[in-house]
């Protein structure tokens, strides 16, 4: 068993031998805090400028590198298994409304949803409808729009919206304490972890013939 061994004695520095400007005056150009973020947006909103692409090469070598990166950014993660509980369905005029819960093994999502469609559609496209109010957020005009185009419409309660917003006296995130984003996936990341389940299972059923995303307001963003 060795031995443990003890630290050597040291001098520490003084305090103002380890300041940049020990006489606290920097320079007049010098950046605060607010100016230093604002050059950081700055130079990162140049820089993604100038990637957008211009043509199908360009896309293609943009895809490549910020996939990844808003993949990494996201902490975005493959949901695994998806499954879905159906409930009850419901059938007004042309239009059944059927209520489900759709599971990923991955993270135990569970995401309340409802897809309506032409009672009378067998197999056709389908439109992933993505809004901050959550599956009760659709504007009826909208909707009714969709499916007279014979479009099936999938809406979902995503992370902290609809039916999944925190009860009253329930603990909140505090994005801007304690590092947050360091150790825990924002709410957009969630968000879009959400939207990727409910995608893969609605582009994964045998009815569906093509899959579409579409997001209002604060949604279209995710």
């Amino acid at each position: 068993r060795e031995e443990p061994v003890a630290e050597a004695p040291f001098q520490a520095e003084p305090d103002d031998a380890l300041r940049v400007f020990p006489d606290g005056r920097p320079p007049a150009n010098a950046l605060d805090a607010a100016g230093l973020t604002a050059q950081w947006r700055s130079a990162c909103a140049a820089q993604l400028k100038a990637q957008l692409p211009r043509d199908t090469a360009g896309l293609d070598r943009f895809r490549h590198t910020y996939a990844p990166a808003l993949r990494r950014a996201l902490s975005l993660a493959e949901p695994g298994a998806v499954t879905a509980e159906l409930g009850a369905a419901k059938t007004d005029g042309n239009v059944t409304a059927t209520t489900l819960v759709i599971r990923a093994s991955a993270r135990g999502a569970s995401l309340p949803a409802v897809l309506h469609r032409p009672a009378s559609l067998k197999r056709g496209p389908a439109v992933l409808w993505i809004d901050r109010g959550g599956r009760d957020g659709l504007p009826h005009p909208e909707l009714a729009l969709l499916l007279q185009k014979g479009l099936q419409v999938l809406s979902l309660d995503c992370f902290a919206t609809g039916s999944q917003v925190p009860l009253p006296g329930a603990p909140a995130r505090d994005p801007d304490a304690d590092f947050f984003e360091t150790y825990n996936r924002t709410d957009c990341a969630e968000r879009v972890y959400d939207i990727t389940v409910a995608a893969t299972w609605r582009a994964s059923r045998k009815e569906t013939r093509g899959l579409a995303l579409f997001g209002t307001g604060e949604g279209g963003l995710w």
